[in-house]
């Protein structure tokens, strides 16, 4: 794995689809089915007692909340009408943009705003096979800045800034999970 040492300008216009790809990618990696799926069975151990004990209408309420608290498709169709709803609030988001990401951390520049990171603001960050994203929360609610592969030049800037933040942060995390870092 080659280091790199010098910066790397990303270039690109934000779409909707990498908002949502980025809190997918966040929600998989940071815990949520697992969560679910806990609370899904914490429901039907409540419903099981409720019928021990003939309360079947709570039962089968508690049992039909655990299937869509379990189901992962309520929580994506919650998420994407939240996030369209940001994303039609603020004209902004989809403003041309373009990022130096270097040894140092990331820059990211836009229309009306500039911010820079260091890269010990992010605690994880996420990769998938269009986005590189930062998250600024190890929790799955938590501010996030995205890097789209798009605005890369070529495919070796891609790498350049898969190694910078190898190099910044440490290992990842692939969504999906994937050990192959030089693909």
């Amino acid at each position: 794995m080659s280091r790199v040492s010098s910066a790397v300008e990303l270039r690109w216009t934000p779409e909707f689809h990498d908002l949502v790809d980025a809190f997918e990618a966040r929600r998989y990696a940071l815990g949520f089915r697992r969560r679910a799926w806990l609370l899904a069975w914490l429901c039907l151990v409540v419903a099981v007692v409720f019928m021990l004990y003939a309360l079947l209408i709570p039962a089968m309420v508690l049992v039909l909340i655990g299937l869509v608290v379990a189901t992962p498709t309520t929580g994506r169709v919650l998420a994407r009408r939240s996030l369209l709803r940001r994303w039609k609030a603020n004209p902004s988001l989809a403003e041309p943009a373009e990022a130096t990401v270097s040894g140092s951390g990331v820059q990211r520049r836009s229309a009306d705003d500039e911010t820079s990171w260091e890269w010990s603001a992010f605690p994880v960050w996420i990769e998938t096979p269009e986005l590189f994203v930062l998250s600024q929360s190890e929790q799955r609610y938590g501010a996030f800045v995205t890097l789209p592969k798009r605005g890369a030049e070529d495919d070796e800037d891609v790498v350049a800034v898969r190694d910078l933040m190898l190099a910044g942060m440490g290992t990842g995390l692939r969504w999906p999970r994937s050990d192959h870092w030089d693909d």
